[in-house]
């Protein structure tokens, strides 16, 4: 029989898809052999106490696929993406094989309450959530918008009277000019910070960010299937990162840089020059920044902001949690290009259809509260000043915040663990804390939320100092 073309054709077809499943599977073999010897370096590791990420062996290996991607004629973006999620895959199992931790902010969180609704008395340092009392403005704010009927739902890119006032409460403080159509009311400050990773992260992409770092960072880009690359600061550099490693970091053009001063937990602000350094780094290499300044209006030292720098690409996430004492309004703010908002509008629309407008007609009297954002920082400021002296009766180390809610002391003590003493401190003595493994490879730290009154925060680091004995 003859065989027509038609069919010369699709059974070359079939041969060629036999081939590829082929490749496949032998891709998918040696994937299975990487993972095996990823579990075997994490059990040196682990005899050695050799921290799971390595940013120099990450680096070498990333030249190393670069090189061999233009031997091969692949694209270097796609093969950089693969690499970043078979080094996440490696780290998954290094730390769930190996590494695996049992104590988290959110377990503390937890373990707390759970201790509270059984009798327990709990002195709370463990999340960042002011004592001080909402304004009375915002309150009647509030009701006056429900009795107004502000109760319907409304564009999902948040009502034109908060995008306004923000845009104008930003100008007047920073110089800038800018309009409300570069506004975004978020459902807090967190899901602004998921929105903007969902418009720069792509799966495989790398997301540069400097430890210790607030966990929902790394928790939401392994979320979007991305690479964190951490450049890691140390208390020796006053929590300084290493300028010229971020440089290098950005000439590798990772999809996004994270920046977050004052920081979660260190209460560093970096100063203007290495700031503007980092910024202008990333804007030469087209790497769009997200700037989380919930905690700018806590700075006691000039803190600069992201949108002081508009040749940069970037997203500027703040929140009304922290500065007004409104934490269960659950609204914050993105500050980003117009095309940017319109993609996460459209993202926050379809997850949450919009944020309810009475809260948001309460936000706007917020911004005027002035007299009392300015007493709940000197409140801050003393409080800080007040333990750290309580602090150093401890065997600690620490850097004096230059902003922020918060102390990340260490403990200069031999084998200290910080989960293990969180744990006992929690279970034993009823005072909850953050173990430092939390911000990145931490150990021997811990945090310390300072949004208790003085005689809670004296109690607490009495006890602190006996357990530690």
């Amino acid at each position: 029989m003859k065989v027509t073309g038609k069919e010369e054709e699709g059974e070359s077809l079939a041969g060629v898809r036999r081939e590829i499943q082929r490749v496949t599977e032998e891709i998918l073999k040696l994937t299975a052999e990487r993972m095996r010897l990823s579990r075997e370096v994490g059990r040196i590791k682990e005899a050695k106490e050799i921290p799971v990420e390595d940013i120099e062996v990450e680096k070498r290996l990333r030249a190393a696929v670069k090189d061999k991607s233009l031997e091969l004629g692949i694209d270097q973006d796609f093969a950089l993406s693969l690499l970043n999620l078979l080094i996440a895959q490696s780290v998954d199992i290094q730390r769930d094989t190996v590494f695996k931790s049992d104590v988290s902010p959110t377990t503390i969180s937890q373990w707390a309450r759970r201790l509270e609704e059984k009798g327990r008395k709990i002195i709370h340092l463990e999340t960042g959530e002011p004592d001080f009392p909402t304004p009375n403005p915002v309150i009647d704010a509030l009701k006056t918008a429900v009795d107004d009927g502000h109760t319907g739902y409304n564009d999902a890119v948040g009502v034109q009277p908060l995008r306004e006032a923000v845009a104008k409460h930003l100008n007047r403080k920073l110089g800038t000019d800018l309009t409300y159509d570069e506004v975004l009311i978020t459902h807090g400050a967190r899901f602004g910070l998921y929105l903007a990773l969902s418009t720069t992260l792509k799966p495989g992409g790398g997301a540069l960010l400097f430890e210790p770092s607030y966990p929902a960072y790394r928790r939401i880009v392994d979320l979007f299937e991305g690479r964190p690359i951490a450049v890691r600061a140390t208390l020796e550099d006053s929590w300084t990162p290493d300028i010229g490693a971020v440089k290098e970091a950005l000439d590798e053009r990772p999809d996004v840089a994270i920046l977050n001063y004052p920081s979660n937990p260190t209460g560093k602000v970096l100063d203007t020059g290495n700031f503007q350094a980092v910024v202008e780094r990333a804007a030469r290499n087209g790497v769009p920044v997200i700037s989380d300044e919930v905690y700018r209006d806590y700075s006691f030292k000039q803190c600069p902001s992201i949108l002081e720098y508009p040749g940069c690409r970037s997203v500027m996430l703040s929140s009304f949690s922290k500065s007004y004492s409104m934490t269960g309004f659950r609204i914050g703010y993105a500050v980003a290009s117009k095309d940017d908002i319109a993609q996460m509008s459209c993202l926050q629309g379809l997850a949450l259809t919009c944020i309810p407008e009475f809260i948001q007609r309460a936000a706007i009297k917020a911004l005027e509260c002035e007299d009392e954002l300015t007493a709940n920082v000197e409140k801050m400021r003393k409080r800080i000043k007040y333990a750290a002296k309580l602090l150093d009766r401890l065997p600690a180390t620490f850097y004096p915040p230059d902003g922020g809610l918060y102390l990340f002391p260490r403990i200069d003590q031999p084998g200290f663990d910080s989960e293990k003493f969180a744990s006992s401190l929690l279970e034993k003595h009823g005072v909850a804390v953050t173990p430092g493994t939390a911000f990145g490879n931490y150990r021997n730290y811990f945090r310390i939320s300072l949004c208790q009154p003085e005689e809670q925060l004296k109690e607490a680091f009495e006890i602190m100092e006996d357990a530690l004995k």
